[in-house]
């Protein structure tokens, strides 16, 4: 009888104690400083060491994990990363090309954001991208484009929500939950298209037209 009273004081208890430790803050959507796609004052064009001065000076990231090095891609040669301690945000990069800042992203680990307040934030996306593949499960990924403003938001599903289904549609909802958000700098030709959502060129047949909340097609890449 003990061990039952126990047990249901474990069970009311601890869901409660980790949803007060949860991270509450999100640094996207508390950020006031400045407009989208500046983040904390951290501007596209932005010269390195200005940006390291800002980054050295905020409360919010371990300070140990800030990295700066370079990045051998194809788009830009420099980048650093930190992790946030205490947010929604679980660590986020700033990309850099001949020391300027060409993009931001932030990532999400164990917690997400809606994509109902990103849409509050930044308005409605322009496009929709939603692709499948099979990888032991059925493994998806969405991604809402702002073309103009140069914002990517990614969505992925949990890895087995579909174990033994190839869905031809999937549905959008306010609720959906975004797992990464990056920032392009817009006045790059064909910024988006070279390290943002549409960075795989067969892709490009099958974005979609953002019409509000509701279903959309599926693509598989590789197919036609």
């Amino acid at each position: 009888m003990v061990k039952n009273i126990i047990l249901l004081i474990c069970i009311i208890l601890i869901p409660l104690i980790l949803s007060s430790c949860a991270p509450s803050t999100s640094v996207v959507l508390a950020d006031t400083s400045c407009q989208p796609i500046c983040w904390r004052n951290i501007t596209m064009g932005m010269a390195s060491d200005e940006v390291k001065l800002l980054l050295d000076n905020m409360p919010d990231i371990s300070q140990n994990t800030l990295k700066q090095g370079k990045a051998y891609q194809r788009f830009y040669d420099e980048s650093y990363s930190w992790r946030f301690t205490h947010r929604k945000e679980y660590g986020g990069n700033i990309l850099l090309r001949e020391s300027k800042v060409i993009g931001i992203d932030f990532t999400f680990f164990r917690s997400s954001i809606p994509l109902s307040a990103l849409i509050k934030k930044y308005g409605e996306p322009d496009k929709v991208l939603i692709t499948k593949e099979r990888i032991e499960t059925t493994y998806i990924k969405a991604y809402f484009i702002y073309l103009e403003k140069g914002i990517c938001l990614e969505h992925q599903p949990g890895l087995f929500s579909w174990p033994f289904s190839w869905p031809d549609r999937y549905r959008i909802k306010p609720s959906t939950s975004i797992d990464k958000i990056l920032y392009i700098d817009p006045a790059i030709s064909e910024g988006q298209t070279k390290i943002g959502c549409l960075e795989d060129p067969d892709n490009l047949p099958f974005v979609q037209d953002w019409n509000g909340y509701g279903i959309f097609s599926v693509h598989q890449p590789g197919s036609k």
